[in-house]
């Protein structure tokens, strides 16, 4: 029995596959595998591919969805790499594991350049590879060296013709045959996931955002504007301010002309003249050397 496994890391390039096979771009197979693999900075919180809204469509053009980030974990799939003396033991497990037996394996990615595409090339010795290029990158050289034993295992590069009259140069040095996705069958694709997404999404829920926009609806409701509120809101009273007080208490006539010296008037009522106390204190008699 003969399987087709696609790896598809991005939206875009699961589209790219869809539109390949409804345009008969690749081969028959008894059975096909939708490998997703989630390559963020944190793959756990993201969703992967086949979980997005409008994707339920792109899904049912293979048998069953795999995931690749299980098969490597915990170890990020965008970095991971099989050691060759391990790369019998991992392409029996994941034969085992993806009940694939001995038959044959044909690889379907989006570049064989980079990881996890590179990797599951490496685990999968003898599958031939078929490159199904999602972007313009196709039209550049390939961008990093690429081991002979897997570009010579390099079938077809399938493509979409961005650049009409333009022959890409990708895997050129291996003398890969290029072909192009129709753009007809591309966008037939991309209108049933739009379609899709659109039935799934709650009624009214468009009507909601838009009423949200606008500061009125349902998520709004009973909630006062917060500009208003400023604008309403009652402000503090300007703070005045006020130099201290002095004493103004008036004083007794002639108290004030009175010199401080004499230990009288109001800043001395009540203490003794320091002058006139050493004046009138004892002294103490002379000692007389004997």
């Amino acid at each position: 029995m003969s399987t087709q496994v696609f790896l598809a890391s991005t939206p875009y390039g699961a589209a790219v596959f869809a539109a390949a096979l409804d345009a008969g771009c690749l081969a028959p197979a008894d059975r096909r595998i939708l490998l997703v693999a989630t390559v963020g900075e944190v793959p756990e919180a993201a969703p992967g591919v086949h979980e997005l809204p409008g994707f339920a469509g792109v899904r049912e053009r293979f048998d069953e969805v795999r995931s690749w980030n299980e098969a490597v974990r915990p170890l990020h799939p965008d970095s991971w790499a099989p050691r060759a003396a391990d790369v019998p033991l991992w392409e029996r497990c994941l034969r085992a594991d993806w009940a694939l037996g001995d038959g044959d394996v044909a690889l379907v990615v989006e570049s064989v350049t980079a990881r996890p595409a590179l990797s599951v090339a490496q685990v999968f010795t003898d599958a031939p590879v078929t490159v199904c290029a999602a972007d313009a990158r196709v039209y550049g050289p390939t961008p990093a060296r690429l081991d002979p034993l897997l570009g010579t295992r390099v079938e077809r590069l399938l493509h979409l013709d961005l650049a009409p009259g333009l022959a890409p140069l990708l895997l050129t040095e291996f003398g890969v045959p290029a072909a192009t996705v129709p753009g007809a069958a591309f966008a037939a694709v991309v209108a049933e996931i739009a379609d899709t997404a659109g039935r799934a999404a709650p009624a009214g829920a468009g009507e909601t955002a838009r009423a949200a926009a606008r500061g009125s609806g349902p998520m709004t409701a009973g909630k006062a504007d917060p500009a208003a509120a400023r604008d309403t809101a009652p402000t503090a009273p300007a703070k005045t301010y006020r130099p201290p007080t002095r004493d103004t208490t008036p004083t007794a006539p002639g108290e004030a002309d009175r010199p401080t010296t004499q230990g009288t008037g109001p800043m001395t009522a009540g203490k003794a003249d320091p002058a006139a106390a050493r004046d009138t204190a004892p002294t103490a008699p002379a000692k007389t050397y004997r």
